[in-house]
């Protein structure tokens, strides 16, 4: 069709809706209607273009305004939805980019806050390279301590998991045994067992295990215990054997079982004994004995401290007896403390009694203490012995012989040190082992700060709860009128109405020693007591 046969049509669409028809042409201005754009490569499409040209100007003259008004705002409005169409497309390909991203900071964030949780597993001092690193002959010993514990998983499959590869507070894997680093602290006060242990246990803060019944995958350095002085019955054995094996005991670190009063430090169910008039009398006497000159000085004690500790450990177990309380973990609750066996080298007695060490409360008691049900292993710091004895029915019924096969199962040649064998090299000058021995410890020197040792509790302060009293110990020079040490003692377990109330102190110019507040219906009777060297001589007053 040739465009000058439509000249007539265009003609009447201007003249009946000039306005309409130009925009209509500016919305298409890509299309021309002369004949030179007919005759080119895109003519079919122009053929369409105009068919709908011509089919808007033929129903523009057969309808009112208003209706061609409706037909342009349908057809901008369906040019607004195809726009919208086309953002929509593209929003929603922003959309799935910043999900995308989203996932990747997450992501981040989650690796950092991990990172941040395994800083905080490292100590906050510089760590030594034994803490990061294995000597060989650490790793040998490792390598043999693997086998030595997958063999007896199968052949004692019943049996709870050794403790004898663990990981220190840096993840490293370390042997228990190297764990122990004998010291000495420059103290002269501890020089002994029970100043030692009874300083361990009033020095450290006790911190019961996480799952009671089953062993530690972590067992942190002593040094690093003494310094947050915190520790739980593991660390706390192994600090304590430390500072014995280097005062010259032959101590070792027992793994077993015991009640839950003992795992847990607790003395809420222990009654706390009031003090008797035959004590108070017998320190009235010390008083006036201070002062006379002339006194008779009192008959020697035959009776030593250990026959002692067993007359009052059968009172302890008669007590245990009478205030049995159902445990559902008995049997199974794991615990760690020291055992001190006797030895003799060279005609000489080291130790001679045989006895276990609590690390938490510093008691001494005897190896008939129902406190302790079982043993699995000990270890010292040249081996490891595994108890093939049954693990239940008291520990008195065991042979501590540890030389003997039939009861322990050693995991180096349990050779004494003192007695192993030596092969000397044709040079004479280096000495080789026969066997494998246990290579010495990776832990740092234990040191204790002076000041740290003066203030003897965390903080300077400790509190003991029982069932019918209240025990509160303060170092010296802590509290300002000098109280070193208050017990409180109630009538009920409750804890609410005072009985009795001893104080003891130290340091005072007065020379005060203790004051006793007993509480009656009738009133309070407190009643002084002196140390002598007061120029009034004054002993005591109510």
């Amino acid at each position: 069709m040739e465009s000058g046969l439509l000249n007539w049509l265009l003609d009447d669409v201007e003249s009946l809706s000039p306005s309409t028809f130009i925009e209509e042409l500016e919305d298409n201005k890509k299309y021309s209607f002369s004949k030179d754009d007919f005759t080119q490569n895109e003519g079919c499409k122009s053929d369409d273009s105009l068919k709908s040209i011509t089919s808007f100007a033929i129903i523009s003259e057969s309808n009112t305004d208003e209706e061609k008004n409706d037909i342009i705002t349908t057809k901008k409005q369906n040019e607004l939805d195809d726009t919208s169409l086309i953002t929509n497309e593209s929003y929603t390909g922003k959309s799935d980019e910043l999900s995308i991203l989203k996932h990747y900071i997450d992501a981040v964030d989650e690796a950092k806050h991990k990172i941040s949780e395994i800083e905080l597993v490292w100590p906050d001092y510089d760590i030594p390279d034994s803490y990061v690193s294995n000597t060989n002959i650490e790793k040998v010993v490792l390598l043999y301590a693997n086998n030595y514990i997958k063999q007896f998983e199968t052949k004692y499959p019943y049996r709870r998991q050794l403790l004898l590869v663990h990981e220190n507070e840096c993840g490293y894997q370390k042997c228990i045994c190297t764990t122990i680093k004998p010291s000495i602290l420059p103290y002269s006060d501890l020089c002994d067992l029970k100043s030692c242990s009874q300083f361990i246990a009033n020095y450290m803060t006790y911190v019961p295990l996480s799952n009671p019944i089953l062993v530690p995958k972590q067992v942190k350095s002593p040094a690093l215990v003494l310094k947050n002085q915190t520790a739980n019955c593991f660390e706390l054995a192994i600090l304590l054997v430390s500072f014995l094996i280097g005062r010259g005991y032959n101590a070792f670190v027992v793994q077993g079982y015991a009640t839950e009063e003992t795992c847990n430090n607790d003395f809420k169910n222990i009654t706390l004994d009031l003090p008797s008039d035959e004590n108070q009398s017998e320190e009235n006497t010390i008083l006036d004995e201070m002062d006379d000159e002339y006194s008779i000085e009192p008959p020697i004690d035959l009776c030593t401290d250990f026959v002692k500790t067993l007359m009052k450990d059968d009172d302890d177990n008669n007590d245990e007896d009478n205030k049995f309380v159902y445990d559902p973990l008995h049997r199974q609750r794991v615990h760690c403390w020291v055992i001190i066996l006797p030895l003799k080298i060279q005609n000489k007695y080291i130790s001679k009694e045989l006895f276990f060490v609590e690390p938490s409360t510093g008691k001494i008691c005897s190896i008939s203490s129902r406190s302790y049900i079982g043993i699995e292993a000990l270890w010292n710091n040249q081996n490891y012995w595994v108890n093939l004895q049954p693990l239940y029915g008291g520990c008195m019924q065991y042979n501590y012989t540890l030389m003997n096969t039939k009861c322990w199962e050693h995991f180096l040649i349990d050779e004494p040190k003192h007695l192993r064998r030596e092969l000397n090299k044709v040079d004479d000058t280096i000495k080789v082992n026969k066997h494998l021995f246990m290579p010495n410890s990776w832990v740092t020197v234990l040191k204790v700060p002076r000041n740290m040792y003066l203030m003897i509790y965390p903080s300077g302060k400790k509190i003991i709860m029982y069932s019918n009293a209240v025990k509160e110990l303060y170092a010296d020079y802590i509290m300002p009128d000098g109280l070193v040490e208050r017990i409180t003692y109630y009538k009920k377990k409750d804890r609410i109405q005072k009985m009795f109330v001893k104080e003891l102190y130290k340091h005072r110019a007065d020379l005060l020693m203790r004051i006793d507040i007993t509480y009656t219906d009738k009133g309070n009777e407190i009643v002084e007591y002196f140390r002598s060297g007061r120029k009034d001589c004054l002993k005591s007053i109510i």
